[in-house]
């Protein structure tokens, strides 16, 4: 999975919208002083088909926003951190199962129940 698309379903796992994403990024880049913080709708949508680079500024912004450590952002976007490891895609997916729940809880523990037949 590509850093534009996980970061796309992290989004969608917390419920946040890029229009969410839109008004809390001005509220982030008016604190600072900076609109390098500003993440526009539009600009969100592009930075999630991979059709716009993701800066460190705007980064910045989604760790506030989706309230992620930074690096973790950083981590998932392939960003290397000191001190921590690349990953494959079974360990990206238990990844994100550690920190990114759904309201009703993982996707992962959902679809087992219903293989299981619980619903």
């Amino acid at each position: 999975m590509r850093y534009y698309e996980l970061l796309r379903a992290v989004r969608e796992r917390l419920a946040v919208s890029t229009r969410d994403v839109e008004r809390q990024s001005r509220k982030i880049a008016d604190q600072l002083g900076d609109q390098e913080y500003y993440i526009s709708d539009s600009c969100m949508l592009r930075i999630e088909s991979g059709h716009a680079p993701l800066t460190l500024h705007k980064l910045y912004s989604l760790s506030e926003i989706y309230r992620i450590r930074v690096t973790t952002l950083m981590r998932l976007c392939g960003v290397g951190v000191k001190g921590e490891q690349a990953a494959g895609p079974e360990q990206e997916a238990a990844f994100l199962d550690q920190f990114v729940k759904t309201p009703h809880g993982s996707e992962r523990k959902r679809s087992k129940s219903k293989q299981a037949g619980v619903s």
